[in-house]
């Protein structure tokens, strides 16, 4: 077994002073008074280190020289299908990996991450050190994405959104009544269902079973005190996990637990530089997961502690912040409670009890919200920091995809990862705007006049590619020129290295237009593309940050209930551009 030793630590070099200010734009980095820098010290297996640092500029720094990498994606065909008892098919997508592998190597091409396509853990050490010794013979320097996490997807109560419907249909003239739900199908998979909780306009409330399975649509019967027709309902579901945030709150611990037992076999090398998405690919807050609160008992004792502390102990505070009328509750049943849809109400699911609420007043949506986010920072920290001190000190990097998600400013997490497809510039820019806007937050959270500050961090590409190649055309950029002012409009934007998602992705029967591999002259072009990074005008966009300045930005779709207002903490982060200049939206972000 060989094991990588670990120091990590955030360097400050001077108190940071209250120069971010939203509403004026920001001057290229080495003017900023802010200089925080996550550093850490990469020891491999040999006993050689490797110190590496971050820059206020977003730029990795390796062995004192800035790691600006232009590589790809790559799958090992070996990894993500090995079979055990397929040992000719093993040693025949092997020799396929290695064939693929020449070419790039022979092209110039020297950066690569490694995506397993399954979850990692599924595949034995022996099986990614078959890969990683590969990588370490012909010295490439790469990252591994693990893109796992716990077994479960959210286990949840689905508060609103869309994607899922009920309609209450009676038998006839009789009493008897049944409610009808309809799901949509997400990363293709159903959710599953648990429970739902009914609550009845005259304030009685209550559980109703229903048949744990993942069909499109379920009919349940209902007792005869749920057959109102204007009786709400709240469905308790296991979300698909999918990208999905998955039950960190259930299963953090076994999921722990079994990824360092696969990491600890590793046998990792010189070549190695970060860990991408240590829990599922793109994870963010999907469909149905949008519009979910949590139901682990975690989850609720970690929020109770969140409320006692935001309101100081201030029972009746924090109830009337969240429009309760009357008694204030104890904190625990107030953790637990739930908003009912279109209802000035709140229901706890564990004793039925309906309180009463003014909805038009209420923050509870932005509390549980709030609270949700930190929480996944929280996880997310914690396993960064457990693989960074147990298996190898190397940034740990977040792909960022769609939404805004506040819990990599609320997380020690190394870098974000940008996701940006297509060619349209515009389009770029609302790719890469959120992963630039969340780094800046993390300045404009920084504690003023303490000294500490909130560490820097990588912004790399992780996924690019170009539009779909017309019928009949070779994968890839049409051009060297396409391919290069992509790449730029990109550096631009604040990208601090490369990895086209087309390099080898697999299963190429599903991907034919973005197999890069396939034509020598995409892989000449990216070889050809990293030289040019050190010589002007691309040198001069890697020193400077660009010019951006924030603004107010109206609320996205997220977590609400029909008729709950959930504040200005949208959920989609737009970017606009004005010439030169990145606006970004501005947020309400008080979780630190």
């Amino acid at each position: 077994m060989q094991r990588a030793r670990v120091t990590h630590s955030t360097m400050s070099s001077r108190v940071w002073l209250p120069v971010l200010l939203v509403s004026s734009l920001l001057t290229p980095h080495s003017s900023l008074l802010w200089s925080a820098e996550t550093a850490g010290v990469y020891v491999d297996g040999s006993g050689a280190r490797h110190p590496w640092r971050i820059d206020s500029n977003d730029m990795l720094h390796w062995r004192g020289q800035p790691f600006v990498p232009v590589g790809g994606m790559f799958c090992f065909r070996y990894l993500s299908e090995f079979e055990e008892r397929d040992v000719p098919g093993n040693e025949a997508r092997w020799k396929g990996d290695l064939e693929i592998l020449d070419r790039v190597e022979r092209a110039g091409i020297r950066h690569l991450y490694v995506n397993p396509v399954n979850p990692a853990t599924r595949f034995g050490a022996s099986v990614w050190n078959h890969c990683l010794e590969e990588l370490e013979r012909r010295r490439f320097e790469y990252g591994i994405e693990l893109t796992d996490g716990p077994e479960r997807g959210m286990d949840g109560y689905l508060l609103g959104g869309v994607g899922w419907g009920w309609s209450v249909a009676r038998a006839g003239g009789s009493t008897a009544a049944s409610v009808r739900l309809t799901w949509e199908m997400e990363f293709g998979q159903l959710p599953r269902a648990i429970e739902l909780l009914a609550v009845t306009p005259d304030g009685r409330a209550g559980r109703i079973s229903l048949p744990s399975t993942r069909a499109a649509t379920l009919v349940a019967g209902l007792p005869a005190w749920a057959a109102h027709p204007q009786t709400r309902f709240i469905p308790r579901v296991e979300a698909p996990k999918g990208f999905n945030v998955p039950d960190l709150w259930g299963g953090y611990g076994e999921y722990e637990r079994r990824l360092l037992r696969l990491l600890s076999g590793l046998k990792l090398g010189p070549g190695l530089r970060f860990i991408l998405d240590p829990f599922t690919n793109e994870m963010n807050y999907h469909g149905l997961t949008a519009h979910m609160l949590p139901a682990a008992s975690e989850f609720r004792e970690e929020l109770e502690k969140w409320l006692r502390a935001k309101y100081k102990g201030r029972r009746l505070t924090a109830w009337r912040a969240w429009g309760g009328r009357g008694r204030a509750p104890e904190w625990a049943v107030m953790a637990r409670l739930l908003p009912v849809p279109a209802r000035p109400q709140f229901v706890d699911p564990e004793t039925a009890l309906v309180l009463p609420a003014d909805c038009a007043k209420s923050g509870a949506l932005e509390d549980l919200r709030m609270f949700r986010d930190a929480s996944v920072g929280r996880f997310v920290s914690r396993l960064s920091e457990r693989l960074r001190r147990d298996v190898a000190d190397v940034p740990i990097v977040l792909k960022h995809t769609g939404r805004f998600a506040r819990y990599m400013v609320c997380s020690t997490v190394d870098g974000i990862g940008i996701e940006a497809w297509g060619h349209d510039k515009a389009a770029l820019a609302r790719t890469a705007g959120p992963p630039f806007a969340l780094l800046r937050h993390r300045e404009r959270l920084a504690p003023r006049g303490s000294g500490a500050a909130r560490p820097t961090g990588w912004l790399p590409v992780t996924e690019t590619a170009p539009d779909p190649s017309p019928h009949g055309l070779p994968p890839g950029y049409p051009s060297r020129e396409a391919m290069f002012s992509h790449l730029d409009a990109l550096l631009g934007l604040g990208a601090r290295g490369f990895y086209l998602f087309a390099l080898r992705p697999l299963p190429e029967e599903l991907l034919p237009d973005f197999c890069l591999y396939q034509d020598p002259r995409q892989l000449a072009w990216i070889a050809e593309y990293q030289r040019g990074l050190g010589r002007a005008p691309r040198a001069a966009l890697l020193s400077t940050r660009p010019p951006f300045r924030f603004r107010d930005a109206q609320a996205g779709p997220g977590l609400r209930v029909s008729g709950w207002k959930t504040g200005r903490s949208p959920a989609l982060a737009p970017v606009e551009l004005q010439g030169a200049l990145m606006v970004l939206p501005r947020y309400r972000l008080s979780d630190r």
